[in-house]
């Protein structure tokens, strides 16, 4: 996931957050049926660092790292023409953006409306949105 100031073309992403799952199968990225285990590795890369923007463009532009996304398209174009603080120039390969499977062509799902669709157990260890002050 990335985050960051009008993700798209001409806004800036700040961060980077990667995370390692064995939720999906590798080959049909399918899901896969498995128990959720909180073992996974996980990055939060700082965008603004051109070390850290080196490993985002490793992860981003490797084809042997399948990278699930949801509302991949300002991120990517992010990911691609950002040129504040540094130009990114990062062309990333092997992503699906899920939130495609969830939409009509017309309009784009929104991730908590996915949310209620999906099996009560792959939601159970989410926490809730209202549990965080956006405003602090």
């Amino acid at each position: 996931d990335f985050e960051g100031e009008m993700p798209g073309y001409g806004g800036e992403l700040v961060t980077a957050a990667f995370l390692a799952t064995d939720a999906f199968d590798e080959v049909s990225c399918s899901p896969k049926d498995i128990e959720v285990v909180d073992k996974s590795w996980g990055l939060l890369l700082d965008l603004r660092s051109p070390a850290c923007a080196q490993i985002v463009k490793h992860i981003m532009e490797s084809p042997t790292i399948h990278k699930i996304m949801w509302g991949a398209t300002g991120d990517v174009q992010s990911l691609m023409y950002q040129q504040a603080p540094f130009p990114l120039a990062i062309h990333p390969v092997a992503v699906v953006d899920i939130q495609l499977a969830y939409s009509k062509p017309e309009l784009r799902m929104g991730m908590s409306r996915m949310l209620e669709k999906v099996p009560t157990s792959f939601r159970s260890n989410i926490p809730d949105r209202g549990q965080i002050d956006f405003d602090k």
